[in-house]
């Protein structure tokens, strides 16, 4: 997954014992996947992400 889409998160499920991805893309992933509201980091991560400072 990470060498398709940029992770930003990865989570387990408390409940249910899945991992959870949370990804920057332009298009769904998968079917199972759902929208959300890009947070701060989320931001930052799609801005600079790839920059690297020396």
């Amino acid at each position: 997954m990470q060498e398709k889409f940029r992770v930003t998160n990865i989570a387990r499920d408390e409940d249910t014992g899945n991992v959870v991805l949370r990804v920057i893309s332009d298009d769904k992933p998968s079917d199972s996947c759902e929208n959300i509201p890009p947070s701060l980091e989320d931001y930052y991560l799609y801005v600079f992400g790839d920059i690297v400072s020396v």
